[in-house]
């Protein structure tokens, strides 16, 4: 670092002085300091000007660091104008010049407006852009321009309002002290920050000097640092670029960008559905590596990557799908709540937007995505690993070709390990397992609201038309009057009825009248439901009595509305007994994190032969292969999956514990799956 950096303390009047600018580049991330900082800025420009009024020894005290800045020159040059790019430390610039301005609009003196106007806000005599002494990114330079120019109201965005809040607490302190010493604020700003100036060789490398600096990445997301590599990767066409692709892609995704990234990521396979979200950039950083100096294939990816972002928008926000049945697909996917599904999903619609399948293909892919959320917890399956599952699919499906996506993909989600339920398991489920127990309320209110859509009848209710909740019909907390009942109907105790029965899908309805349904006996309970508009509540309402029998019998009946609902997995019984591709597949998929297992082991599980065993996890790309070491707990870099890439591959081995960090040549024999688990995981406990 000290051989490419010249640093040198300085005072920012040094800085901002003489005919320069300084031009954040699009890469960069916008401005983002908020009140938090702007209050560490002011209380050092308070304590500052505190001093220079004092003057005297006081000026002796130590002046306040204010951090670096970096920059580098740009070898275009405006004429007679020093241009620099700033590759670190714009958050502090971009303050600064926020408040210089508005210390130039409260000072009442004509003439020392025009001095601070001319000494650090413009070049007087460039024009255009040139005028400007700090030119922010794309978004944020109306901002800039409109306060330097004198129209603070137009400036909506970010820097505007670190300008008003600065404004504000000049304003305060005005009010506070009766008046301010102006040239004391000034030289308090100009004279008594310090800042190292670091001004990198023209000839330098600015985008290892970014990565240098920022190698921890701390303060800056994943976002920031891929936009920072990406752009500092395309030194003649980053404007096209940006334009083009990135800007775009970011403002239509908006927050989403940062799922995005990471489910682009762990959908592409290939090892990469083991990236944890904290290492995207890690992962992109060695994905471009071998290509980082041919400048149109970088360009390539980052017209990939916005379009992949087109597909992933409709995945999070379905509304300008074209297809109908596409869209509502992915509307009741939304609607379920949950992210796990996205890097499937974004395969789907990736490949319908490319024309490698057809909508209806896609819509029957995103209804097993559906179906195998909802079967898995109607059973009450843990969720744990169900971000891994897909993911796993994802990784699995990444490499399918053809048109058949979704039968493809309802194939990989009915193999063994992955637990999707089959009518029987799912009927037996529903008849017992805790409903109103499990996940969220709102997943439990849409398995409701589509089995009253799924119901016969022409109307379908509004649900926005009323505040719909779930409803115990044998209430929580039994009156004598219920358990009366319970009595009558010949349990031997009442009160292990209840806990058995209160929670099941049986005893579980939709109303709006939650509060008025209460503990009431079923007699009033359905005099009140006789005005609900849900067919869900058509049975309750004419029923002779609530209690085990009744209860069972509408389980029953929802159970098998579910089962016409929510597709089935394939019959892949006989299969998963003699494909042990299928037994390796979900070993490999559901090996604890961190541990790790041996050819040898494997094929002695699967009873395969070694050269066998090796050939299929070389051709088919198996999540978790990378977790296939020698039995010594050493790298087996013969193995063409890892001689491939020996870099990356270690860094999957850290990213998933299996080795603390990449200069680890051994992982521990203590991690090391044991024969009797690897049987365990291959007969799915």
């Amino acid at each position: 670092m000290e051989d490419l950096l010249k640093a040198q303390e300085t005072q920012l009047k040094v800085i901002l002085e003489g005919k320069r600018q300084f031009s954040i580049p699009l890469y960069q991330r916008r401005y983002s300091w908020k009140q938090k900082e702007w209050q560490s800025f002011w209380t050092a420009v308070r304590r500052q000007y505190d001093l220079v009024l004092q003057g005297g020894e006081s000026l002796k005290r130590p002046t306040h660091f204010f951090g670096s800045l970096v920059v580098h020159p740009i070898s275009d040059q405006l004429s007679g104008l020093s241009a620099f790019n700033v590759i670190d430390g714009q958050q502090r610039l971009t303050t600064t010049y926020a408040f210089l301005v508005a210390l130039r609009d409260l000072w009442n003196d004509p003439e020392d407006k025009e001095r601070i106007h001319e000494s650090y806000l413009v070049n007087k005599w460039e024009k255009g852009d040139g005028r400007y002494k700090l030119l922010p990114g794309a978004h944020d330079r109306s901002d800039l321009k409109a306060l330097v120019d004198g129209s603070a109201d137009q400036a909506t965005g970010a820097i505007g309002s670190a300008y008003k809040w600065l404004t504000n607490q000049l304003e305060l302190m005005r009010a506070e002290l009766g008046t301010i010493d102006f040239n004391a604020l000034e030289l308090a700003v100009v004279t008594r920050l310090e800042v190292v100036d670091v001004t990198t060789d023209a000839n330098d490398n600015a985008h290892r000097i970014f990565q240098t600096l920022n190698s921890t990445g701390r303060g800056l997301s994943q976002v920031d640092l891929l936009r920072n590599h990406f752009f500092m990767l395309l030194p003649t066409r980053a404007d096209d670029a940006y334009e083009s692709h990135w800007a775009p892609m970011e403002s239509s995704l908006g927050s989403w960008i940062d799922l995005f990234l990471w489910v682009e990521t762990v959908s592409r396979g290939e090892g990469r559905e083991v990236v944890p979200r904290d290492r995207v950039y890690a992962q992109w950083q060695e994905d471009l590596a071998e290509i980082e100096y041919d400048e149109e294939a970088v360009y390539a990816y980052v017209e990939r990557l916005a379009r992949s972002a087109k597909a992933y928008k409709q995945v999070v926000n379905p509304d300008d799908v074209e297809d109908a049945q596409v869209r509502l697909r992915l509307a009741r996917l939304t609607e379920w709540g949950s992210n796990v599904y996205h890097p499937v999903a974004l395969q789907v619609m990736s490949r319908l937007q490319d024309g490698q399948i057809e909508a209806d293909d896609a819509a029957r892919s995103l209804l097993y995505l559906e179906s195998f959320m909802v079967r898995r917890m109607l059973v009450g399956t843990p969720t744990n690993n169900l971000n891994r599952t897909f993911t796993t699919t994802a990784g699995q499906m990444a490499s399918r070709t053809g048109n058949a996506f979704a039968d493809e993909l309802r194939k990989s989600l009915s193999s063994s390990g992955k637990y999707w339920p089959n009518d029987t398991e799912l009927i037996a489920g529903i008849a017992v397992e805790p409903f109103y127990k499990t996940q969220r309320a709102t997943q439990r209110q849409f398995i409701l609201r589509r089995l009253e859509e799924a119901l016969p009848g022409k109307e379908k209710p509004d649900w926005l038309a009323a505040d719909f909740s779930l409803e115990h019909v044998m209430p929580q907390n039994p009156t004598a009057a219920w358990i009366k009942v319970l009595e009558g109907s010949g349990e031997d105790d009442p009160s292990i009825a209840h806990q058995e029965l209160i929670h099941v899908l049986g005893n579980i309805t939709l109303t709006s009248e939650n509060s008025v349904l209460s503990d009431h006996p079923l007699e009033r309970k359905q005099q009140i439901l006789e005005t609900s508009v849900l067919k869900l509540n058509k049975e309750i309402q004419q029923t002779e009595s609530w209690d085990r029998s009744t209860i069972d019998a509408r389980g029953r009946k929802l159970a098998e509305l579910a089962v016409q609902v929510w597709p089935a997995p394939l019959d892949t019984t006989d299969a998963a007994e003699g494909d042990w591709r299928t037994i390796l597949n979900g070993v490999l998929q559901f090996l604890p994190e961190g541990e790790w297992s041996t050819l040898e082991d494997l094929a002695e599980l699967t009873e395969v032969e070694l050269r066998t065993l090796r050939d299929y996890l070389t051709t088919s790309s198996v999540a978790g292969r990378e977790r296939v070491l020698r039995a010594d707990g050493t790298i087996d870099t013969t193995l063409p999956w890892v001689s491939s890439n020996l870099a990356g591959y270690k860094s999957l081995l850290v990213a998933q514990g299996v080795i603390e960090d990449s200069t680890v040549e051994i992982a521990p024999q203590s991690q090391r799956v044991a024969p009797e688990t690897l049987a365990r995981l291959a007969s799915g406990e």
